[in-house]
């Protein structure tokens, strides 16, 4: 992962959270919505990793360092967040049993 500044959106609402990457960034780095469960959700630009699980996933896939470095943007919402109404990853192949062993793999 090259040194550039990376800026996400951390999207929550009261019950969860969810990392916004876009999926030209996922491309860059060899990965696609199959990487990742059914428990994020995706829209025509982003893919929005659910925080406990795929967004580990992702941490592992791009290095410890460049995680460390991101700038994280806030986007807290009170009540049910709209990223609720959106499509689950449909095209996830990853199921929550092998997640964790993704995520120690990545």
């Amino acid at each position: 992962m090259d040194k550039a500044q990376l800026t996400f959106t951390l999207h929550s609402d009261s019950g969860h959270g969810w990392l916004g990457v876009p999926i030209v960034f996922l491309k860059k780095i060899n990965m696609t919505a199959a990487n990742f469960t059914g428990f994020s959700y995706l829209d025509d630009e982003k893919i929005y990793l659910e925080e406990d699980c795929d967004c580990y996933i992702f941490q592992k896939a791009i290095g410890q360092e460049a995680w460390n470095n991101i700038v994280f943007i806030d986007d807290y919402v009170e009540g049910e967040h709209p990223i609720r109404r959106l499509d689950f990853n449909h095209l996830s192949k990853t199921n929550i049993a092998e997640c964790f062993r993704l995520a120690d793999t990545a």
